[in-house]
């Protein structure tokens, strides 16, 4: 869908949503409400993109948990839960909880990992047996066009560009509305394809050529096929990379956890007395 009608109806999707709500005298529009309790749309514009149209049941199902939680909350406490013992050991605990996650977040979670390219090859090289390819697997790049005859305009003048400077010459000499969207060398599997009569379109096709106009649910795609992988094959290091980076990546995570926890029980000189009794 065209990022302009997509935002469009997300727009309009909000007001409808909210034409229903209760406003205050300062215009604040609320979703709901339980008892004296109100939820503001000025919450939710913290936590959801209102003005996209996939956040509709998101947003919905997080009215309905506010209102579930308002209600029992208040019951929790007409009986007294809130001021128990109990209570107080269990808010005490979970409040630890959330410093120390807040901290690791600052720490480790957040902090910028770089990873060379020669790791990720490395890493490749060492472990490549683990990437056997069980299903054909393809790279292509694409774009998707309002109409036929914008598909074929572009594949006629396509002359071998990279393939994001051919989109945005396009876009150029022609309109930015005439294009949904394009990708640069994705890799798909045939079940990620649809619909399905793109993949028979694009298998027979010879490295870097070009398919023919393709129907799409919101218009009309050009595939350029890169590479083609058999299902048996060890996968490429192209196709592996993503999840070579993802795999290292917690890796040192892990490791950087390990020693700035190290560090912690250093700087308060940590005992563990059971250890000690059980030698």
């Amino acid at each position: 869908m065209n990022f302009k009608i997509e935002r469009f109806i997300g727009i309009a999707l909000t007001v409808i949503i909210l034409s229903g709500c209760s406003k205050n005298g300062e215009g604040e529009v609320f979703l709901a409400k339980a008892g004296d309790e109100k939820l503001s749309s000025k919450e939710l514009n913290s936590r959801f993109d209102t003005t996209s149209i996939k956040s509709k049941q998101k947003l919905k199902d997080y009215i309905n948990h506010w209102l579930n939680t308002s209600v029992l909350y208040k019951e929790a406490e007409n009986n007294d839960i809130v001021d128990s013992e109990e209570y107080e050991d269990l808010l005490n605990q979970a409040g630890k909880e959330i410093a120390v996650n807040l901290l690791l977040k600052r720490e480790i979670y957040d902090k910028k990992v770089d990873i060379e390219n020669s790791e990720i090859a490395a890493y490749y090289d060492r472990l490549r047996n683990e990437f056997f390819l069980g299903s054909d697997v393809v790279n292509i790049c694409y774009a998707t066009f309002i109409d036929e005859e914008s598909a074929s305009n572009f594949q006629k003048r396509y002359s071998g560009n990279p393939w994001k400077e051919a989109v945005s010459n396009f876009i150029t000499a022609h309109a930015q509305d005439l294009v949904v969207t394009y990708q640069d060398s994705t890799f798909f599997k045939k079940s990620e394809l649809y619909p399905p009569d793109i993949w028979k379109s694009i298998v027979p096709l010879r490295i870097g050529e070009l398919s023919r106009p393709l129907r799409v649910f919101d218009g009309f795609m050009i595939v350029k096929l890169n590479s083609f992988q058999s299902a048996g094959e060890i996968g490429s290091l192209a196709y592996a990379r993503e999840d070579i980076i993802e795999r290292i990546m917690v890796e040192k995570k892990r490791q950087l956890y390990l020693n700035y926890l190290n560090s912690l029980h250093q700087k308060y000189k940590s005992e563990n007395y059971y250890e000690y009794s059980n030698k």
